[in-house]
């Protein structure tokens, strides 16, 4: 374990003087500080700009989810419509010939509103 320690204290020791001789040569001349700051800014940039493309590339992904999604609605939409439009004209003609049942009942019968009521009760 100590000598873990050892080693570890070590290499911290030498990057310490290896950062602090670094220091040294970039601070002897202005130049060379606006150039390491100017390497940092489009190291930092950079990087930035990495991780907004990627998130850029995840929200056109979700976007085209949505779209598909949005779509399938539609599409469901309009074929349970188609549906109930077809439901809606079968309720109809069922009650169109009830009435026309009941139509013909009364017309040839002595009670025509008795006549007229069976037809229909019986439909039901």
């Amino acid at each position: 374990m100590g000598a873990i320690l050892y080693t570890v204290l070590g290499l911290l020791s030498g990057l310490r003087d290896a950062l602090s001789a670094a220091g040294r040569y970039l601070t002897a001349n202005p130049t060379r500080i606006a150039f390491a700051l100017l390497t940092a800014l489009c190291a930092f940039l950079s990087w930035r700009l990495s991780t907004v493309d990627a998130s850029r590339d995840a929200w056109r992904t979700k976007a085209q989810g949505y779209e598909a999604a949005a779509k399938a609605l539609v599409e469901a939409n309009a074929a349970a419509s188609a549906a109930g439009i077809a439901a809606a004209g079968q309720t109809k003609k069922d009650i169109d010939d009830g009435n026309e049942r009941a139509r013909a009942a009364a017309a040839g019968s002595d009670d025509p509103l008795g006549s007229a009521f069976g037809e229909l009760r019986k439909g039901r």
